[in-house]
């Protein structure tokens, strides 16, 4: 029994001794002929000790080297990652089966210049075949340009994003994936790549290219010297158009959670109706069942605690005490949107915030929306609007929106 138990531990104790011995040799081989490589092509010494750091030498990375597969072994050599999708075309570099030794690893190339490492990019540049035209807005981590395509003369709305709003930009993309022509609108290309400024570091880059619309609300309120949409029988015909565009959205399974006079624009004529953009904050109200049939998703318990994300003052009273939304949030922040059509603004709206976006500022606009009636909410409109939030007021969590009748209460 001794004599087994000593047999084993010896076929034990030298079996990492022959993995080494393997592993020694291996690494020998791989070593010798990069210096012949290194002395034919009469490479500088810097070369040589950038493939020095880059192979394994311990005990540990030869494991973890082992465990790789052949594309992390590829990934790791490669220190610029190019990967353009698009509605129309997919492209990926074809990655080789090893690293090259001969030289060092290069970037794929892509069709345009390499990604900027100054945001936003500037009026006149070119961003993967897209020609930036005119600045629309600019944020810290946002930019929207007009933008035309190589070949055409077709004007667009292009939206660059980098770190930070990177991750938005994404979800406003498949909602738009989801949603184009039906109720928002119509995205005709989208980017994505990585800018790797090392070989742990990346900077995220997004561009999303849309169909140019019409001006928005806000900028039609504008233009009335009064500041409001005049007469009160255009914000009735508008007002029936904001429904329209909702329930559209709405039919697909998705709610806009962030409806607002800047994110609903004319398409074209005032006839053609309107489409929503914004869709960073959408999300989906229903669920697939394991039975493969749709159900609506179940109201998760509110959470007091929550701020409020986006502009709060045509947020729903129950998202500001922390429940989730649903349609019937929609339909109440669209509410909102009509009556600041009619009158030019909202009782908790008020000139005084600093900082419109603070912590401080959005609790005191939640308390001043539950504090206010629909009397006050109303004063000086027509009887149509506190028939509308009378309507909405008894929405449940899942109910669907009567949205015919919600349009009677604006007809003419």
């Amino acid at each position: 029994m001794d004599q087994m138990e000593a047999t084993d531990n010896t076929t034990t104790a030298a079996a990492p001794a022959k993995t080494c011995l393997k592993r020694s040799h291996a690494e020998a081989d791989t070593r010798a002929k990069r210096q012949r490589d290194l002395e034919g092509n009469g490479i500088d010494t810097a070369l040589e000790h950038y493939y020095e750091h880059r192979m394994p030498h311990t005990e540990d990375e030869w494991n973890h080297w082992e465990r790789m597969s052949a594309m992390d072994r590829t990934m790791n050599h490669i220190s610029n990652l190019l990967v353009n999708f698009s509605l129309e075309r997919i492209e990926a570099p074809e990655w080789p089966d090893a690293p090259p030794l001969k030289a060092p690893p290069l970037a794929a190339s892509p069709p345009q210049p390499q990604p900027y490492d100054k945001f936003p990019p500037k009026v006149g540049e070119v961003v993967f075949g897209y020609h930036l035209d005119e600045v629309v807005a600019v944020g810290k981590r946002t930019a929207l340009f007009v933008c035309h395509k190589d070949g055409t003369d077709t004007r667009m709305i292009a939206k660059v994003a980098i770190e930070g709003g990177f991750e938005a930009l994404m979800r406003e993309m498949e909602a738009y994936k989801k949603l184009s022509g039906c109720g928002a609108a119509l995205m005709r290309d989208y980017i994505l790549w990585n800018d790797w400024k090392s070989d742990t570091f990346r900077i995220r880059w997004g561009l999303v290219v849309l169909e140019r619309l019409g001006p928005n609300l806000l900028d039609a309120m504008k233009r009335f010297p009064s500041g409001v949409i005049e007469p009160m029988d255009r914000v009735y015909g508008l007002a029936v158009q904001m429904i329209d565009c909702v329930e559209k959205m709405h039919s697909k399974g998705w709610i806009h959670c962030s409806l607002k006079p800047e994110n609903l624009l004319m398409d074209g004529e005032p006839a053609a109706g309107l489409k929503a953009i914004g869709l960073r904050y959408s999300k989906q109200y229903v669920a697939l069942r394991t039975n493969g049939t749709l159900a609506h998703i179940p109201e998760p318990a509110y959470d007091h605690k929550k701020l409020p994300m986006g502009d709060p003052n045509f947020h729903s009273i129950g998202y500001h005490n922390g429940f989730c939304r649903s349609r019937r949030d929609d339909m109440e922040s669209l509410g909102y949107c009509i009556v600041f059509m009619a009158k030019g603004s909202l009782p908790w709206m008020s000139r005084k915030h600093r900082n419109p976006m603070s912590t401080k500022t959005i609790r005191q606009i939640g308390t001043a929306m539950k504090e206010t009636s629909l009397e006050q909410l109303c004063a000086g409109l027509s009887p149509r609007f506190v028939q509308y939030f009378q309507i909405i007021s008894h929405y449940e969590f899942e109910d669907e929106p009567n949205y015919e009748g919600l349009r009677q209460c604006f007809r003419v």
